[in-house]
């Protein structure tokens, strides 16, 4: 469900997430600071292939894109677990740069 083209404007990137924090862990910590926000279809955590830590980023998935636009104006450079967040809108892989 990842690259899902579906999921365009429903995908939110978030950055500056604690590395050290077990990615499942990290899972459940996004899931309870944003289902608030509506429901939420997937949260993937990358993780590095060789330690198998978070890589510090996460993209959460909501069902529709007024959660999603919630999230990211009530959420960016706030504080979560102990560090500062950076919430925005996901891009299309083919779009990054």
């Amino acid at each position: 469900m990842h690259s899902n083209d579906n999921c365009i404007g429903r995908r939110i990137f978030i950055a500056g997430l604690n590395r050290l924090e077990d990615p499942n862990a990290l899972k459940q910590i996004l899931m309870e600071n944003f289902e608030r926000f509506g429901k939420i279809c997937d949260v993937y955590v990358p993780t590095d292939w060789e330690t198998g830590s978070g890589r510090g980023i996460a993209f959460v998935t909501f069902d529709d894109e007024q959660s999603a636009q919630q999230a990211i104006s009530e959420m960016e450079a706030q504080e979560m677990d102990g560090k500062t967040i950076h919430v925005q809108l996901a891009r299309p892989k083919s779009r990054r740069q």
